[in-house]
């Protein structure tokens, strides 16, 4: 199929018999022995003999069923079965938190075989099964700290639009409903809602150099939604203090208006 390919392993010179270790190598693979005797006249003849590995199936699962585990630097979804050549060593991970097709979150609990959350196996000589336990809580559409607030529909319209990611990245699997906004998640919000696209070519303010939002920062204010926090200069947008209703009502207006 154009994917196998050949690695020369050693050559023993002047030997009649003898040993060598076989490199880890994913299967399917195995090995060719060449022979090569030359007499005392030059004259020369070779054979080969092909080496075929001992496999064993490792299979995998996770409680619940569904989730992934990574396998030989590669995350898939179990169950799943992986033939391999005995005696290899591989590297197993469960990758933590987990979302499920429900929308439950999941973390990693503990393996099979009381190994860490990553940690090397050695294939055995006999077909094995690891599995990958999983503790976890479910709750109701995108956000899992939402579901006894009045405002879960908003919340839940603000995440369809893209207008909010979530509070907790990278897992963004929370809302924070109760906290307060800053004025650079503030920018986030308004730039995903109203669509802004051009930042002026950025660095507007000189107190945001680095900040998680401070692209979003540079759209607002090139769109004139901001003029910034620390007036007549307004060289800063002081991005983590918070927003008041006031200054709320300011961005609107100018969002609006154009």
């Amino acid at each position: 199929d154009g994917s196998s390919h050949v690695h020369i392993i050693q050559t023993f010179p002047g030997v009649s018999s003898g040993s060598f270790n076989t490199p880890d190598h994913e299967y399917p693979s195995w090995l060719e022995l060449s022979l090569t005797a030359i007499d005392q006249h030059g004259a020369s003849a070779s054979t080969m003999v092909r080496l075929d590995p001992e496999t064993v199936d490792l299979t995998f699962h996770t409680a619940p069923s569904g989730l992934e585990v990574a396998f030989g630097g590669e995350i898939i979804t179990t169950p799943f079965t992986e033939t391999v050549i005995t005696n290899t060593v591989f590297t197993i991970s469960a990758p933590t938190p987990q979302q499920a097709p429900d929308l439950s979150r999941w973390d990693f609990a503990s393996w099979s075989d009381g190994g860490a959350l990553s940690h090397e196996i050695t294939a055995p000589s006999s077909n094995a099964i690891y599995i990958a336990a999983f503790d976890g809580e479910t709750f109701n559409g995108t956000f899992r700290d939402d579901d006894n607030s009045i405002f879960e529909s908003a919340i839940e319209w603000l995440a369809a639009t893209g207008i909010t990611k979530g509070c907790n990245p990278p897992v963004n699997d929370r809302f924070c409903p109760d906290d307060t906004v800053t004025r650079g998640q503030m920018a986030a919000f308004f730039s995903r809602a109203f669509g802004y696209s051009d930042d002026g070519g950025g660095n507007l303010f000189t107190d945001d150099n680095g900040h998680l939002f401070e692209h979003e920062i540079d759209l607002l204010g090139t769109a004139g939604v901001t003029k910034g926090c620390n007036p007549p200069l307004n060289n800063k947008f002081c991005p983590d203090n918070l927003v008041t209703r006031g200054q709320m009502a300011a961005f609107f207006q100018r969002a609006f208006n154009g």
